[in-house]
């Protein structure tokens, strides 16, 4: 038992408890089982509609994907979009010790290659190397190798 009170009146919209008396810290405690049990176990139903059977197709295709993305989520973690997972990777190669001037260069390849973001996917798509932009950092793929290189205009 969570805790008594004098009156409850319940309607369609709202429920009403006076002079509720039990622990808070329990009361809030079970809200959040619940909360956790409606999130980790419930069934949704939609109903997409459409002024054609194209935009019915287009919404459903919306909604398919994101479910698969809230799943992903839900089952791998969220990381902060725009390629700032990436910004702190590169900062923890700061922490990596490097004896020598070669793993030094090493690791700043990596984190260049890291910082750069999607200016990888630019290049791949084409672009030339008159478009890339001073210290944007591009790659570059080989049969078996991704190897990085950076242009200093």
């Amino acid at each position: 038992m969570l805790g008594t009170c004098k009156k409850v009146t319940i309607s369609k919209d709202d429920t009403v408890i006076l002079d509720g008396a039990g622990d808070k810290k329990e009361i809030e405690e079970r809200c959040e089982q619940e909360r956790l049990a409606k999130l980790s176990g419930g069934v949704a139903m939609f109903k997409i509609g459409g002024a054609s059977e194209a935009k019915v197709s287009e919404k459903k295709d919306r909604v398919t994907d994101a479910l698969t993305t809230t799943k992903a989520a839900v089952e791998e973690g969220i990381v902060p979009g725009g390629g700032v997972a990436l910004l702190y990777a590169a900062k923890e190669f700061d922490k990596l010790p490097t004896t020598n001037f070669d793993q030094k260069i090493g690791v700043q390849i990596i984190q260049n290659a890291l910082k750069a973001g999607s200016n990888v996917g630019l290049l791949l798509r084409g672009l030339k190397r008159e478009d890339i932009q001073r210290g944007q950092v591009c790659g570059f793929i080989c049969a078996r190798k991704f190897t990085c290189s950076q242009y200093v205009l």
